[in-house]
């Protein structure tokens, strides 16, 4: 049961749990009519949650995502879930409503997160799909502020809102020099961007039209830097949106110095099949450098931020030597170019 003390304002609205045997997306698709060039304003808004064993913070992003103070019925909320093996399926399914906002809850085979979130672009209906991490939490203002920069700005094809950390546990001793999650903080001005980060991201649905949709190939890590870099091939402009507010949230658990150095093996793995698509080399010598000089920092300054660096390096030599690490059980569709998308929703 969920917590009977939540205000009406956050509490969950139960209706009975979806099927889990619905078919997966097994070839991208993107809405009929939709133009490649901008004219209008942003009508509607799809928010898609990508998630995966996030029993102990999906309630809480579901909860800022439907306390918006965005107009309820111009916005809907797709979560895909990837497969949960913990309580998520059981929490999610708890918000899901036909009132608006309109939330729905969508069970897939393992896949990985790309193509979690091309099920969720191809099954909302939003001109504008803004993406939020299953462990973070949205601001009020959030949603409002990044439909007021894309009506702001006709020529823009992606928006990152404002990212920043929220220690909720004690977190290992470091220099400063390395992060504990994913954040982007470049002040309180509008200003064009090279790269975006995934808890805090919005693209036009015409953009995935005229660019294509996330490369399911990268299940680890790099979807994101690799759309943003073929949007940029293509003449697009990325723009920060400091008042889109995200809290990327780290809990006592994801603090601990061995699911730290578990999730940057990982990243270093997912660096390497990042290389393997986009073409980059993979230099070993380079990674053994890197590595030789984290551990000296993390010995000679008793610095965590060192043994994390480590770990992504690491990674990346098992990732470049041995492959990856567990994969889907389902084979991800392949990315088509935007003008091979079948135009037919229901083909």
């Amino acid at each position: 049961m969920l917590d009977d003390s939540l205000s009406d304002a956050t509490r969950p609205r139960a209706i009975p749990s979806p099927s889990y045997n619905r078919p997966p997306v097994t070839e991208p698709k993107v809405h009929e009519d939709v133009p490649t060039d901008r004219t209008g304003s942003v009508r509607t808004v799809t928010v898609a949650v990508c998630t995966r064993d996030r029993q102990d913070t999906i309630h809480q992003c579901l909860a800022s995502l439907i306390s918006q103070d965005y107009p309820k019925d111009a916005y809907e909320v797709i979560v895909v879930d990837d497969e949960s093996t913990d309580r998520t399926a059981e929490i999610a399914t708890a918000f899901a409503s036909d009132a608006p906002p309109v939330v729905r809850y969508i069970r897939q085979p393992y896949s990985g997160l790309s193509v979690g979130r091309n099920r969720a672009i191809n099954e909302g209906n939003g001109d504008l799909i803004c993406f939020i991490d299953d462990d973070a939490e949205a601001t009020p203002g959030w949603l409002s502020a990044m439909v007021a920069a894309a009506n702001r700005h006709p020529d823009v094809e992606c928006f990152g809102g404002k990212l920043l950390l929220r220690l909720e546990g004690s977190a290992p001793r470091t220099c400063g020099k390395e992060s504990l999650g994913a954040t982007l903080d470049l002040g309180d001005d509008e200003q064009t961007i090279t790269q975006v980060k995934g808890s805090n991201m919005a693209m036009l649905r015409s953009a995935f039209v005229r660019i294509g949709l996330f490369n399911p190939a990268l299940v680890w890590r790099g979807d994101e830097e690799n759309w943003i870099h073929r949007l940029h091939e293509q003449g697009g402009r990325a723009l920060y949106v400091p008042q889109g507010l995200v809290w990327h949230r780290r809990l006592p658990a994801d603090l601990r110095l061995r699911t730290l150095l578990k999730t940057r093996f990982g990243w270093g793995v997912g660096q390497v099949q990042f290389k393997r698509e986009t073409g980059e080399p993979f230099e070993p010598r380079v990674e053994l450098r890197v590595l030789r000089s984290a551990l000296v920092h993390a010995v000679r300054d008793r610095c965590t931020g060192g043994l994390l660096q480590a770990a992504v390096k690491l990674g990346a030599l098992w990732g470049g030597y041995f492959g990856e690490l567990r994969k889907p059980k389902q084979n991800a569709p392949t990315l088509a170019p935007s003008e091979d998308l079948p135009q037919d929703r229901n083909q």
